[in-house]
């Protein structure tokens, strides 16, 4: 270790030297091989991150030339998913290189920050990290020290860039030949003396997958030596019983990779990819639409803060009424009702709010409500992907006790209430109700309190989520696919003007680029014009739907749900074929409406186009209309209940 004041002295040196050329501002962070330092690339104007090697390796011949000679090789490489470096260069006894500056964290960091990763983020991550590998492969150039510490999370977008290609620290064994790497990733043949590979990458990235998601490594040990055994010996813990969130999809993917032969390796991260994917890899939302998507993590904080509260009320009410007959029991029960509504009205207010900010944010970067239908649509297949996950033993108890005590104390409060009504509350009325009613009393107070607590507990650490295809997930997507979703989003962007957004909104499928365009040209047409062509909006609007629809069937034929078959695939090219002439008819339509335009908005090629496109929407209509052969096929052979078939547009 460096001592500070030698520290100081480098960072003066540093200064001197590089006066001009780069502008050192302060130290960021030490690393097994070096100091990483602020700095501005004079020339350029723009911030930078400069790492310089420790004077102590520096002076080691053979460890300065390595650094030089991998710096170098990591500068060859251009990828969005890997930090660049800029420059490479040697003065003296100062050895540095220039990258980037990622303004963001570690993995690393955010483990120890906020503990195991979500499933969703952690695959994300996994998936980024392994693009860089896959190209850094394909140059022939190797990692050797894939962690948690070296990849980066940018701030703004949520992006993982891989750091450091090739520059890994050596570890000391007592006398024999030094690792390159970090003990707790390094993969068993490398230990065993082996040259590291595209394999051993991929091994790292296993086990940095496994300690996103768990919170800690797969293989722990007081020291280096007990660690690397651990690493050739002993079986990787099963993941699923580390972190009981995660998809077996993604949990099978990370135990394939960190097999102790490379040889039972996924074949590259190519590979690796695709068991990733499963039933295909779908384009990652735009990170404003993935935080409306995922908003119930920033409400459900509060929802369990309200809980909490009703409980606390609960308890004072029930302190100050239990030593008063039983008028004053029932009422701490009405008091508690009368906290909760206040609590949740409140707290009604605050998610309403979150809302409309975050719809407002969607709005200002130029997504329409189509975007918010298509990311709740792919939310929805993502989750289907996954599959439900499994709560814990503790958490389903709390559920269950909770609703249970919650039943009860609804059925004996409208028990009760209707022998209250007739009596007061003094005189010998009392009398006529008796032990029983005082016990029924007493115990509906502490079922509501078990109630509040239990469901607080449930908001703050979820029992049960969403499902795909559960009641609340139908409420909210018809909510939000319906015209009061749309005026929502309407009233939060309010004010704005017009946002292109074209960056952010590269996720929309082609069909509602289309449908928007046709919808933006068909209003700025001169009225008159409009009012011959009120049917178009309409008519683009509902195939843009149909093909929607018809691409959420072939996702799901195509999933792991379906066992191929050629009843199976003949359903999906048919699909298949009706989405791709409906495309092309939305391609022309918007075409001739934009050769067209103003007073020839009436041509007979424009409503020749129109009644082309509706008799695809009725084609379309009609073999969606098939949903029961769908169901039966995801269904493997079981017949479904009834048909569900879409309404048909009006002619």
């Amino acid at each position: 270790m460096t001592a500070p004041a030698d520290e100081a002295q480098l960072f003066e040196r540093l200064q001197e030297s590089l006066a001009g050329t780069w502008s050192i501002e302060r130290e960021l962070g030490r690393g097994g091989m070096g100091t990483v330092y602020l700095a501005r690339d004079v020339a350029l104007d723009r911030p930078v991150a400069l790492k310089v090697l420790h004077p102590a390796l520096a002076a080691d011949p053979e460890q300065r030339e390595r650094f030089l000679r991998e710096a170098r090789t990591g500068a060859r490489l251009s990828h969005p998913h890997i930090v660049p470096i800029y420059a490479v260069e040697a003065q003296d006894d100062l050895v540095f290189f220039v990258m980037g500056l990622i303004d963001g964290e570690s993995v690393g960091d955010r483990l120890r920050r906020e503990g195991p990763l979500r499933g969703e983020d952690a695959e994300r991550i996994l998936r980024e990290v392994a693009w860089a590998l896959s190209y850094a492969h394909a140059m022939g150039i190797v990692h050797r020290d894939v962690t948690i510490e070296n990849i980066l999370l940018e701030r703004q977008t949520g992006r993982a860039v891989l750091a450091d290609f090739g520059i890994a620290a050596a570890v000391d064994r007592d006398g024999e030949e030094p690792l390159l790497g970090t003990p707790s990733y390094i993969a068993p043949e490398v230990i065993q003396g082996a040259q590291a590979t595209a394999a051993s990458d991929l091994y790292a990235l296993g086990v940095t997958g496994w300690t996103m998601l768990a919170g800690h490594t797969p293989f722990m040990a007081d020291d280096t030596p007990a660690l690397l055994l651990k690493h050739l010996t002993e079986p990787v813990p099963p993941l699923l019983r580390a972190a009981p969130g995660t998809s077996s999809r993604l949990a099978r993917a990370l135990e394939a990779a960190l097999a102790k032969d490379p040889d039972e390796r996924p074949d590259g991260a190519e590979a690796w990819l695709a068991l990733v994917a499963g039933d295909g890899e779908r384009v990652a939302l735009a990170d404003p639409l993935r935080r409306w998507v995922t908003r119930w993590e920033m409400v459900r904080p509060f929802y369990a803060l309200g809980m909490s509260v009703t409980a606390m009320l609960s308890i004072g009410a029930m302190t100050n009424f239990n030593s008063l007959p039983f008028y004053g029991r029932y009422g701490s029960l009405l008091s508690a009702g009368f906290f909760a509504a206040m609590t949740f009205a409140v707290i009604g207010i605050v998610h309403l709010g979150i809302e409309m900010s975050l719809l407002r944010r969607l709005a200002s970067a130029g997504f329409h409500h189509g975007d918010l239908v298509q990311a709740l649509a792919r939310a929805r297949q993502a989750a289907q992907r996954v599959g439900r996950r499994t709560p814990s033993l503790l958490g389903r108890v709390v559920n269950d006790v909770a609703w249970l005590t919650g039943l009860t104390w609804l059925l004996l409060a409208m028990g009760l209430v209707p022998f209250l009504l007739p009596y007061s509350p003094t005189g010998s009325d009392w009398s006529r109700f008796g032990d029983v009613m005082e016990l029924a009393a007493s115990i509906s107070q502490y079922c509501l309190l078990t109630f509040f607590s239990g469901l607080g507990f449930n908001f703050l650490v979820p029992a049960f989520h969403f499902t795909p295809n559960g009641l609340w997930a139908r409420l909210r997507d018809g909510f939000w696919g319906s015209a009061l979703g749309a005026g929502m989003l309407k009233l939060a962007s309010f004010g704005l003007g017009k946002s292109e957004g074209t960056d952010r909104t590269l996720h929309r499928p082609t069909e509602l680029v289309l449908d928007l365009a046709i919808e933006e040209m068909w209003q700025a047409l001169p009225p008159s014009a409009r009012e011959g062509t009120a049917d178009l909006p309409k008519i683009a609007r509902a195939l843009s739907n149909r093909v929607a629809e018809a691409r959420e069937l072939r996702a799901a034929l195509q999933g792991p749900r379906v066992r191929r078959s050629a009843e199976a695939d003949a359903l999906d090219a048919r699909l298949a074929t009706r989405q791709e002439r409906a495309v092309i008819a939305l391609e022309r339509l918007r075409m001739v409406l934009g050769r067209v335009g103003g007073a020839a908005a009436m041509s007979g090629e424009l409503t020749a186009k129109l009644h082309d496109a509706r008799a695809l929407e009725q084609e379309l209509l009609l073999e969606l209309g098939a949903h029961a052969e769908v169901k039966r096929l995801l269904r493997q052979g079981r017949a479904p209940n009834r048909s569900l078939t879409p309404k048909a547009t009006p002619a």
